[in-house]
């Protein structure tokens, strides 16, 4: 399917790409429960198109308002979401996130700014899967990339509820 080193935010150390490190990046989507039902050769398929990194604490991993059409899965550590909000556009903690979330899931979907952003409280290991990515999986393994959005899909309907929760607990 190719190597694809891709541009991400400053403070993200590669760890490794495409066929030649696909065995590890496999063995980490292994570990997230998100793919616990996918046998290894679709794991080592979605392996190929996914890039491994590693951040410090205090990395920013998504900007709000800035577009970075990629998903990430979170291999080891936490990160926290932050919201601006208020007249002084503050930025609030919404929630904490920690090893087998993803995040980013709307942007790679449809194309458009984050809406808060996510900064690393520990030092965490990354597994980033690009919009470009994603549609080398759908045009050339169809199977492997229907099992992904579905996945993805499942996210945001889990992440809706969630909110559907929120929101009636507050009214």
């Amino acid at each position: 399917m190719g190597d694809e080193k891709i541009a991400v935010p400053d403070g993200l150390e590669l760890l490794g790409y495409g066929s030649s490190f696909k065995t590890e990046i496999g063995d980490m989507i292994e570990r997230l429960p998100a793919f616990s039902d996918m046998g290894r050769a679709d794991v080592e398929i979605l392996a190929e198109v996914m890039n491994a990194y590693r951040a410090a604490a205090r990395t920013v991993i998504f900007e709000e308002g800035k577009r970075d059409p990629f998903l990430c899965f979170v291999v080891e550590g936490r990160l926290d979401i932050l919201k601006e909000a208020g007249a002084d556009n503050q930025q609030r903690h919404l929630t904490s996130v920690r090893e087998g979330k993803a995040l980013g899931e709307m942007s790679i979907i449809d194309n458009q700014p984050h809406s808060a952003t996510v900064i690393s409280t520990t030092p965490v290991v990354l597994l980033m899967l690009t919009r470009r990515g994603l549609e080398r999986l759908g045009e050339q393994h169809p199977r492997a990339a229907y099992l992904v959005m579905t996945k993805i899909a499942e996210l945001l309907s889990h992440r809706l509820r969630q909110t559907t929760g929120q929101l009636i607990e507050r009214l």
